[in-house]
């Protein structure tokens, strides 16, 4: 049994030194192939070694392992193993790291154009109208082909609607009604926004009121300044361009009573309150209320997007070339508010254009005062205004969108006229960009007498409150 028992013992030793030495061996190798695998640079040694011109391969193969790697992980998929993340750190620290180059943000510039009232009296309206297989419609369209150039040319133009779309029978002053034939007219001229309130907007009621917001939005033109429910929004923010730009639309009021808000002297039916963007600078306790609400409105658009903000201002006196103490005192609240630029309208005659400085900020607000007319039926000496009814401007603001800011780059104005001509025996009119048709005024349908005449009145206003050292004249417009 001791012999037995020898045996066995020695071959228990044996075979015990056999597995310690298999265990060491395996050991080794595993060590080997953990090094192999984490580390490229002793793979790619032993690689030269053994077969040169395999290097190429392995960095290749070892760059595609990382990359399947990479889309496993980012696919949520999970690893094989953890060794090619050890892989991929140990490639981060043999190898410089890659520098992804950032593109360069492209600066962002886009032109407004804007112009004064569209005032459709019964001449202009008659004017225009011709008789076509019996049935009278309304060309409206040779009015502005000589200033359609001008508006086509920017990115985004506005214009004031000032009267109604209420419907047959038409009518011009006091109670305007102009036919739907217009709409059309002004989108083939280029414009894309038309704010429709002002002291005419309830000349035709209610009804009215409503019709001609309608009817802009049914043939293709967007509306500011009044809606048709009270749910639905009378402002609007416009992408032009990657540019956000919100646009809104206010009114001055008549004085009213008390108890009821009024337009033109008309008493604004109850219904048509909320409908309505208007204020009312007569009666101080109101003024201040409207003023927040307008502010209010501010707020609304920038925190829908809005990058950059134009407030179109129906307000100011007729006829008097320098802005009101209540222009200039709702301007300063809205500079305040941050916004950009205002387009004003209703005085029909140009006022001055100015920067209102912020008392708040390093802010500063670019404002056309009034724009005067854009086409009217206005004579030489209607409201005593020795020709400025005939005259008017169109603004032209550039706007830069940087990485960091919106801002007005440059702004200029182009004076306009209206001139009366005879189309087919009929008395018409057309509007005139006054600079291009001084180099050749036979084909603008004029004469240099008249064109000088209007230059000198526009000049004369700029020059009389300043405007003329802050914005620049530009003789674009053929």
């Amino acid at each position: 049994m001791s012999g037995n028992s020898n045996k066995y013992n020695n071959v228990h030793r044996k075979r015990g030194s056999l597995r310690t030495a298999a265990l060491i061996v395996t050991t080794i190798i595993l060590s080997l192939t953990v090094l192999l695998v984490i580390s490229p640079s002793i793979r790619n040694s032993l690689a030269s070694v053994v077969r040169p011109d395999q290097i190429e391969t392995d960095i290749t193969d070892n760059q595609a392992d990382a990359v399947g790697q990479s889309d496993a992980t980012s696919m949520d998929s999970p690893a094989d193993d953890s060794l090619p993340s050890g892989d991929d750190a140990n490639q981060s620290e043999q190898t410089e790291p890659t520098v992804t180059e950032t593109e360069a943000y492209e600066d962002i510039e886009i032109e407004l154009a804007a112009t004064g009232d569209v005032l459709l009296h019964m001449p202009v309206i008659n004017g225009v109208a011709r008789t076509v297989e019996g049935e009278t419609v309304y060309q409206f369209e040779p009015v502005f082909r000589y200033i359609k150039d001008i508006i086509y040319s920017a990115d985004y133009s506005v214009l004031n609607f000032e009267g109604t779309l209420g419907g047959p029978p038409y009518t011009g002053y006091p109670m305007f009604s102009a036919p739907d034939d217009i709409v059309p007219a002004l989108i083939s001229t280029g414009f894309d926004l038309a704010s429709t309130v002002n002291n005419h907007s309830i000349d035709r009621g209610f009804d009215g009121l409503i019709r001609t917001a309608t009817v802009f939005n049914e043939q293709g033109m967007p509306n500011i300044g009044t809606k048709t429910s009270a749910d639905a929004k009378s402002y609007r923010i416009e992408d032009i361009k990657g540019v956000k730009i919100g646009f809104s639309s206010f009114s001055f009021e008549t004085i009213g009573t008390e108890q009821n808000r009024a337009l033109n002297g008309i008493i604004m039916p109850k219904e048509a309150e909320p409908l309505i963007d208007s204020f009312n600078p007569y009666r101080d306790d109101v003024f201040a209320q409207d003023i927040q609400k307008i502010l209010e409105r501010v707020e609304a658009m920038r925190s829908e997007g809005a990058e950059f903000i134009c407030m179109v201002m129906h307000w100011g006196e007729e006829y008097n070339i320098s802005s009101s103490p209540y222009q200039q005192k709702l301007a300063q609240k809205l500079a305040d508010a941050g916004v950009d630029l205002i387009i004003g309208h209703h005085p029909h005659v140009v006022q001055e254009i100015d920067f209102v400085q912020a008392t708040n900020s390093d802010h500063e607000m670019l404002v056309y005062y009034s724009l005067g007319n854009f086409i009217s039926n206005q004579y030489f000496d209607t409201g005593n205004a020795s020709g400025r009814g005939q005259d008017g401007l169109a603004a032209r603001v550039r706007i830069t969108k940087t990485e960091n800011d919106v801002f007005i780059s440059s702004a200029d104005y182009i004076p306009v006229h209206v001139v009366r001509v005879h189309a087919d025996g009929i008395p018409s009119h057309r509007v005139v960009p006054v600079l291009a048709a001084l180099e050749d005024p036979q084909a603008y349908e004029t004469t240099t007498e008249m064109m000088n005449a209007s230059l000198a009145r526009t000049e004369a206003v700029m020059a009389a409150n300043g405007s003329s050292e802050k914005i620049s004249l530009t003789a674009v417009g053929k």
